[in-house]
């Protein structure tokens, strides 16, 4: 099962178990480097804010493109986490903070 992510904390507490949460450590990672290079497109390229789209897209283009480090099963999760990311583009994301 996995727990629900409240703030950046949850996530690095992700990488103190690499071998048991490999999976959910690949897409975090890709998560947040679409969202690096998202950002080094706008600040470099010009590059203009068309919506939350475009990031879910790079995104999904960067799992896609880092399966060759995936074995079989693993391909299959990546897979699957695209799909769901297609089904849920258009719904407002939103992020969630803890209150401390």
């Amino acid at each position: 099962m996995i727990r629900k992510i409240q703030c950046f904390d949850d996530i690095s507490s992700m990488w103190k178990s690499k071998k048991k949460r490999i999976m959910l450590n690949m897409i975090t990672v890709a998560s947040l480097w679409s969202i690096w290079t998202l950002r080094n497109d706008f600040f470099f390229q010009g590059r203009s804010w068309k919506g939350l789209g475009c990031g879910l897209a790079k995104l999904k283009g960067n799992m896609q493109k880092w399966t060759v480090l995936c074995e079989a099963a693993q391909v299959e999760v990546l897979r699957r986490f695209a799909l769901l990311l297609d089904k849920h583009r258009g719904k407002l994301l939103r992020i969630a903070w803890r209150d401390e």
